[in-house]
């Protein structure tokens, strides 16, 4: 993940980006983007398919940033 990170950073993108762009005005729950939401899920998710893989007790991989905002990255139980 920080290899995946550090590339993105490397190319220009805000990876600490904490300007939360609300996607679902007058909804609850409330839902999020920041600047580099789309790239991050295109090149993290492949990562977070591996670990679950590779660990197959786990049963969710999750990034979250210093404020605790998640990108739910999650394959193992798509129909749930």
């Amino acid at each position: 993940m920080q290899t995946a990170l550090e590339a993105m950073a490397d190319e220009g993108l805000n990876v600490f980006d904490q300007q939360y762009q609300r996607l679902n005005k007058g909804q609850e729950p409330a839902k999020f983007d920041l600047s580099y939401t789309d790239i991050y899920e295109k090149r993290l998710q492949p990562v977070m398919d591996g670990f679950l893989e590779e660990l197959p007790d786990v049963i969710y991989a999750i990034g979250v940033n210093s404020q605790d905002m998640r990108r739910h990255i999650m394959r193992r139980f798509p129909n749930r």
